[in-house]
């Protein structure tokens, strides 16, 4: 159960962080390992991008290079991270003083409407005002700081009240919040001083900052997509405005992994289509035909006589070829009926010879 703070309970706290604040002098915590993670991601979508090029499978391409490339941005974050935190490790903070922390929990009254703690968590909690940013009610947020926790990496959560997320993931509740955790950008120095110190207000102050403004280059989910709907094909987030709709399944679709079926005119995903196996060009199943002779899927524009171009071709030639042989056999028919007419008006010609003087008269 949260309570709010008073002047006993504040003195309380101020205790319990000069102990926690003490603990970490004499035992500095080690910098949090760095993982194999995300080199292992990077290994597995190189791995699928040359699958994806290899088979020319196109929506494909493009969803596995946005993946790697934001996997590549990931890890050369995290990479400077560990290279921040070794630098600032170096210069180790003095304990803060039980008077300091007094005043900095003092502060929170002055900068927040709402404070409170939950002391069977040690959980030291403030809530903003309702965050709008373009126009976008994102809700007020509760930041939740757990005093026991403090040297630990971003020991803390970003929690939305009011949550208003996009439709393309339900554990995004702000551009750069995800699963209560925030993506501090260039704040992330500022924060982890702010605590290293003890100066509580000021850490409070610069989260509720972050989370005011708004970085499309660092986004979860860019602002202009917060209410589109992931493409089924691809998994980009496509806006209302720039949305299709599969007119079998009823998936929304980018512009990009759209396709039209070339008898009918319907709009189809990628499930839905398929490939004329004579000319590529791409129909829904029910517009597809099949040959007689091979059983092949083709279009009905590539269909004549019941066959596909290939077997209609063969055909055709078989026809021609019956008719060549037929006409020959008819040939040959004729010259041998008329072979025995020759040879007998030969004969006749040679027992009565045409004299001076007379006509020949046929037999």
């Amino acid at each position: 159960m949260s309570i709010p703070l008073h002047q006993r309970l504040r003195s309380r706290i101020a205790r319990y962080l000069e102990q926690q604040y003490q603990r970490l002098q004499n035992s500095p915590p080690a910098p949090p390992p760095v993982t194999d993670e995300n080199w292992e991601i990077l290994l597995r979508l190189s791995r699928q991008l040359t699958l994806a090029s290899r088979y020319r499978f196109v929506a494909a391409q493009t969803q596995v290079r946005q993946r790697l490339s934001q996997s590549l941005r990931r890890l050369a974050k995290e990479c400077l991270h560990h290279a921040e935190d070794a630098e600032r490790l170096l210069l180790a903070p003095e304990t803060p003083t039980l008077r300091l922390l007094m005043e900095e929990l003092q502060s929170l009254d002055h900068e927040f409407e709402h404070v409170e703690l939950d002391w069977p968590s040690k959980a030291l909690s403030v809530r903003t005002e309702r965050i709008v940013l373009e126009e976008i009610d994102l809700g007020p947020f509760e930041i939740r700081l757990w005093l026991n926790q403090l040297g630990c990496h971003q020991p803390y959560a970003v929690i939305a009240i009011d949550p208003c997320k996009p439709g393309c993931c339900d554990d995004i509740t702000h551009p750069h919040v995800q699963s209560d955790c925030l993506c501090e950008g260039t704040g992330r120095q500022a924060i982890a001083k702010s605590l290293e110190q003890g100066r509580l207000g000021e850490f409070f102050v610069l989260v509720a900052q972050v989370l005011r403004t708004y970085n499309p280059g660092s986004a979860y989910c860019s602002l202009t997509d917060w209410h589109g709907s992931p493409c089924t094909d691809c998994g980009n987030t496509v806006s209302e405005d720039e949305q299709y709709t599969c007119d079998r399944c009823s998936s929304q679709l980018c512009g990009r992994c759209t396709n039209c079926c070339t008898c009918c005119d319907e709009t189809l995903c990628n499930e839905c289509s398929s490939a004329c196996e004579s000319c590529q060009c791409t129909t829904c199943d029910p517009c597809l035909c099949h040959c007689d002779a091979c059983n092949a899927s083709i279009c009905s524009g590539c269909l004549n006589n019941e066959l596909c171009p290939t077997c209609y071709e063969e055909s055709k030639e078989k026809q021609d070829e019956e008719h060549l042989f037929e006409e020959r056999i008819l040939e040959s028919t004729s010259a041998a009926t008329a072979s025995p007419q020759t040879a007998t008006a030969t004969t006749h010609s040679a027992v009565q010879p045409i004299c001076l003087g007379e006509v020949a008269v046929l037999a």
